[in-house]
């Protein structure tokens, strides 16, 4: 049977082989990734997809949109491959069904030369299958030191009704800092910084005012009063710069649409070099840019296409006129300053001579106030990203990595991430110039965690996607940027140049299970250990 059937058999399993290759050409070209993408960003800001692994699908997708005319080769070289491999499937096939025809299916190859084939192609690929992991040594060091019981139980006890639930500045959330303290052999360090709240926000033309609300809210955060003309710079900001100047954006309010969180702070880097005097971004996303660029020096709102609109609908302008000067428009922004107070507690693990690179491990461990009747929450969020911070210096302390690794429990981090700003503040110049990664550490409620990526400084990348996808993929998490402005702005202002991951495991806010805690111990320790084996890949 199998001699007749031979011929068929070969030319469907090089069709079928082909129409795979071919799929994931056209997967490529729609812009999906196998395996997934990475994020990645360019020097103006602008994030755009990479792959997470090398492959020709999706070699293909990261040249979406197709630009032929910058750099062609991005897209012929995997085009070229896809279409080489399924031609060359297909004529060899052709050719070993036409032999099959004439021959016997068995004889076609001498035995000699079978036997050769075969054991070419076990040398090849059970090393393939045998080779580890680039983080076997971090994956064995974590499953070896990981204590997820001690996440558990400091968890469990920051949980219950004995904090009195934690809540940032109370006095529970002090006694819970005490039994931090106790637990990480670390010491406590009072937060007292000063955080800047808008308390007015409103856009004036004519008759006609937006306040703060769903369709208006400040991004900046001073003081401001400015009256001025309108002018939309669109989206592109190549014609921005080319086209535009400071004869048309001087003592403008310069309107943008189509911006993204990392291009905003490129765009008002340019607004403010043309002596503009505002900045409106149009975005119906209320959370779009929060805190992306709180210390702009001039006033910079983010409101809705429908209530700019609402805004000049008697005026007759749209912001699809570039460079048309508008109607005035009055900026006014008022803010109060308060003082968020709390407790820090910082354990420092040493494993370097002094210059060994330096590691920082954020954490929250309070609740954010709320109004409270009958029922106290627990606070498994915060209380989870404690209790791993815990384990993870108990872990440490047992089996030192070659690196210094500071582990903070941070209070009040819901009013601008006041702990973790009072944390940095603390260390020494020489401490801050070792610092290569900050980790910071979300609600662990579920074993299906993510790792998060953003970048420091548009000046300068953060991790390289290539190490993000291979620490997701050996970590079994999924990857997403999200960007910590604040600690973005921290950084700069204390001369660091650290880059920052996130680790978070999504959950419906109850006590979440064993294997919750097992896993984001395993994850931070491997992490950890990868940091320490490979510093200079994390350095931007």
């Amino acid at each position: 049977l199998i001699p007749n059937i031979a011929p068929v058999l070969i030319q469907l399993f090089a069709f079928q082989t082909s129409a795979v290759l071919i799929l994931l050409g056209e997967i490529g070209i729609l812009r999906l990734f196998v395996g997934g993408p990475a994020v990645a960003y360019r020097s103006t800001g602008d994030p755009y997809l990479v792959p997470s692994q090398p492959d020709w699908s999706s070699m293909l997708a990261t040249t979406r949109p197709i630009r032929i005319a910058g750099a062609p080769w991005e897209l012929l070289v995997p085009a070229t491959a896809l279409l080489a491999a399924v031609l060359m499937l297909n004529f060899s096939a052709d050719h070993i069904a036409r032999l099959a025809q004439r021959r016997d299916i068995y004889h076609l190859v001498p035995k000699s030369q079978a036997a050769l084939g075969i054991i070419l192609i076990v040398l090849l690929l059970v090393p393939a299958a045998m080779w580890p992991s680039p983080l076997a040594a971090d994956l064995a060091y974590a499953a070896r030191v990981a204590r997820p019981t001690s996440a558990l139980r400091v968890a469990t006890t920051l949980a219950a009704p004995r904090f009195d639930g934690r809540l940032a500045g109370s006095t529970g959330a002090e006694s819970a800092a005490a039994y931090l303290a106790d637990e990480m052999s670390g010491q406590t360090q009072q937060v007292l910084e000063k955080v800047t709240r808008v308390t007015e926000a409103s856009v004036t033309v004519g008759s006609r005012t937006v306040s703060g609300g769903a369709g208006l809210s400040a991004l900046s955060r001073a003081d401001a009063r400015v009256s001025a003309p309108l002018v939309s710079v669109g989206s592109d900001f190549a014609v921005f710069r080319d086209r535009l100047g400071r004869e048309t954006l001087g003592g403008a309010v310069v309107v943008a649409y189509e911006i993204s969180r990392s291009a905003l702070p490129f765009l008002l880097n340019n607004v403010v070099s043309a002596r503009a005097v505002g900045l409106l971004v149009i975005d119906d996303n209320a959370d779009a840019f929060v805190g992306v660029v709180s210390d702009a020096p001039i006033p910079l709102l983010r409101i809705s296409r429908s209530a700019l609109a609402g805004l000049v609908a008697e005026t007759g302008w749209s912001v699809d006129r570039v460079g048309q000067r508008g109607p005035l428009a009055t900026l006014r922004i008022a803010t109060q300053t308060t003082v968020a107070r709390g407790m820090n507690v910082i354990a420092r693990v040493s494993g370097g001579d002094g210059s060994a690179p330096l590691v920082i491990v954020v954490a929250p461990y309070d609740v954010p106030a709320y109004p409270r009747y009958l029922r106290v929450d627990p606070g498994w969020g915060t209380a989870t990203a404690a209790g791993a911070l815990v384990a993870s210096a108990e872990s440490l302390r047992r089996e030192p990595l070659p690196i210094d690794v500071a582990l903070i429990a941070v209070a009040r981090d819901e009013l601008d991430r006041a702990g973790t700003r009072a944390a940095l503040a603390a260390l020494t110049v020489e401490e801050r110039s070792r610092a290569v990664l900050v980790v910071t550490l979300g609600g662990l409620l579920s074993p299906a965690l993510t790792l998060q990526t953003e970048p420091t400084d548009l000046a300068s990348p953060n991790v390289g996607f290539h190490v993000v996808g291979r620490l997701a993929d050996a970590l079994a998490m999924r990857v997403t940027a999200r960007g910590r402005p604040t600690l973005a702005t921290t950084f700069r202002s204390l001369s660091m140049q650290p880059s920052t991951l996130g680790l978070v495991g999504r959950g419906r806010g109850d006590e979440p299970p064993l294997s919750a805690y097992e896993r984001s111990s395993r994850a931070l320790l491997a992490l950890l250990s990868y940091a320490a084996r490979h510093p200079q890949e994390l350095r931007p």
